[in-house]
């Protein structure tokens, strides 16, 4: 269909439907006021622009080919297709429009990484991320009825965030919702400062226990972030605690710092099954999870009385036979 039939049939106020859509090439206006269902896919190639002003509903895929969302739009683009659809295409895609996901059967990334410029909505399904990241712009806000972002494969949900961030991942695995929010009370920020979330739906490896601790971990990264002053929160199910010499309620929020290392901050709320953390300053780049204070390991190193030399112990006394080998006490 011709660039000039669309800007006409696309100024109505009334619902028009079309099975397929292809752009290619020119400008496509949906104006303000104005709705258009696609009933099959939505392909950009050549170059082609849309404007999302108005609503526009997509049952298909949305699949971009060196392609484009107008950087004016002001409206909403929609995914609300009664079988699964998807995000893809051989060129990226940065959403200038609000999007909602109203799918009770899902959305996924599918081709690169994406991002959204706009408010994300979610009113039904999943959006499942899979090896893909999502990143919202800094003024970008997130409304959660029902459904969330499955992020248990390897790409994070991320966030452009500032110093006045107070934000709430809005995450979950394929069946529970578990949000991630990070406060900034302080910190410096570089030219493409960000903080991305993923899930894993299992206990942390380094936790050296069997009992006492939830079977979800939090995995987060920051971008051009430094010296910052973070509030955590993060939400796990009740089916993911495992409890067994201690009490539900003695479960800590608990910070991984690499090499079997753990910082103990404080204790669960057991009625809103929420773990927090306050005034961290280290947080860049460190896993998070729930466990009793005393349930998780220590990698060290002991330095006994005796010959030290550049951070070793000196093993030359040994040499000569001087120091025995057993104790003589029996």
């Amino acid at each position: 269909m011709r660039k000039g039939i669309l800007l006409i049939l696309l100024a109505s106020a009334f619902v028009t439907g079309y099975s397929q859509m292809v752009v290619d090439g020119g400008v496509v206006t949906v104006e303000s006021g104005a709705s258009l269902v696609i009933e099959g896919d939505l392909t950009l190639q050549n170059s082609g622009d849309v404007e999302v002003d108005g609503d526009v509903s997509l049952k298909g895929d949305f699949i971009n080919n060196s392609g484009t969302i107008n950087s004016n739009s002001t409206g909403t683009l929609t995914f609300d297709g009664t079988s699964a659809q998807q995000i893809g295409g051989s060129s990226a895609t940065t959403f200038n429009c609000d999007v909602t996901i109203n799918n009770s059967t899902g959305v996924s990334l599918n081709g690169l990484d994406e991002t959204i410029e706009g408010d994300l909505t979610f009113t039904s399904g999943l959006l499942t991320l899979g090896t893909r990241n999502l990143r919202l712009g800094l003024n970008s806000t997130v409304t959660q009825t029902s459904g969330w972002a499955d992020v248990t494969g390897t790409g994070m949900f991320r966030k452009t965030v500032n110093a006045s961030t107070n934000f709430i991942f809005p995450v979950g695995d394929a069946t529970v919702y578990s949000p991630f929010t990070i406060v900034f009370n302080s910190g410096t920020f570089g030219a493409d400062p960000y903080v991305g979330v993923r899930i894993v739906d299992d206990m942390h490896p380094d936790l050296a226990t069997s009992s006492d601790y939830i079977t979800r971990h939090w995995i987060t990264e920051e971008n051009d972030v430094t010296a910052q002053n973070v509030d955590v929160t993060f939400k796990y199910d009740p089916g993911d605690v495992v409890t067994g010499a201690r009490a539900h309620s003695d479960i800590h929020a608990m910070q991984h710092h690499g090499n079997g290392w753990w910082k103990n901050h404080g204790p669960t709320n057991t009625g809103t099954h929420e773990l927090t953390a306050t005034g961290v300053t280290d947080a860049a780049g460190k896993d998070w999870t729930g466990a009793s204070h005393t349930a998780h390991g220590f990698d060290g190193k002991a330095f006994l009385a005796g010959a030290y030399n550049a951070g070793t112990m000196s093993t030359t006394l040994n040499s000569g036979g001087h120091i025995p080998l057993s104790q003589p006490y029996n």
